[in-house]
């Protein structure tokens, strides 16, 4: 499992102490005792995406949005009954792409069978923070004979109900939650890719908005999105609406 993986982020120390330029000490706390019990590589890619997040994003995640992250954060490495969900900062796909990025990686056992990357960002023209989902894809759902029986349906749409449940505090505190508009480099095609996601979850049209986001700190960019849609048979079954 490991072949395919980077675990490049700052130390632990070094990134705890910058989000501790942000977060009281309550939140800290909250944190170190999440991640305690999980290895260097998972307790590193969680302080580095919290502390990156915040430092970048700082003149517009206020509070409560800076506490919701940090909730969401660790909300997502929950996993399920017969999985895991374990957060990485950078992913190298099997043909050799390396991407940077906040991923959660779905596996069962000592494999991978997905993942999912997200970004935090924060919509300038309607001053609202996102949850923004990049990308969500399969890896090796070749090697199971039911690729349904990690969620009862198929892998990329128990991928994206589990974000969407996840989320469910930060909807409730205000943020929007949409699927990026992105096309997959031909390269990268091998594995299903985000398919059904859009039809099942989210509006049908997409919707040009102006995100800022870490990755270019301060700078606005525009980027089509497809909403998530509440009126949506699945969306209502997770929600609960």
């Amino acid at each position: 499992m490991e072949d395919f993986l980077s675990g490049f982020s700052e130390s632990v120390d070094v990134n705890r102490e910058k989000a501790g330029e942000f977060l009281d000490e309550r939140t800290i706390r909250e944190i170190e005792r999440s991640v305690e019990m999980e290895n260097a590589k998972v307790q590193a890619a969680v302080w580095t995406r919290v502390a990156r997040t915040l430092r970048t994003m700082s003149d517009d995640f206020k509070e409560p949005e800076r506490k919701a992250l940090v909730d969401h954060t660790l909300g997502m490495m929950a996993g399920g009954p017969n999985f895991q969900v374990i957060p990485r900062q950078s992913w190298i796909y099997p043909d050799g792409h390396r991407r940077e990025g906040d991923f959660y990686m779905f596996a069962r056992g000592p494999v991978y069978f997905g993942e999912v990357m997200l970004k935090y960002a924060y919509d300038v023209q309607a001053e609202k923070p996102y949850c923004l989902i990049d990308h969500i894809q399969g890896i090796q759902q070749d090697e199971y004979p039911d690729p349904k029986s990690f969620f009862g349906v198929n892998v990329l749409e128990g991928m994206a109900a589990y974000v969407i449940e996840k989320s469910r505090g930060l909807l409730d505190d205000g943020w929007w939650l949409a699927l990026k508009s992105e096309t997959l480099p031909m390269s990268r095609m091998s594995a299903p890719y985000s398919m059904g996601v859009k039809d099942r979850f989210f509006d049908p049209k997409p919707r040009e908005v102006e995100l800022k986001s870490a990755t270019l700190p301060g700078i606005a960019l525009k980027t089509d999105i497809y909403d998530l849609n509440p009126n949506r048979k699945r969306v209502k079954e997770i929600l609960g609406s």
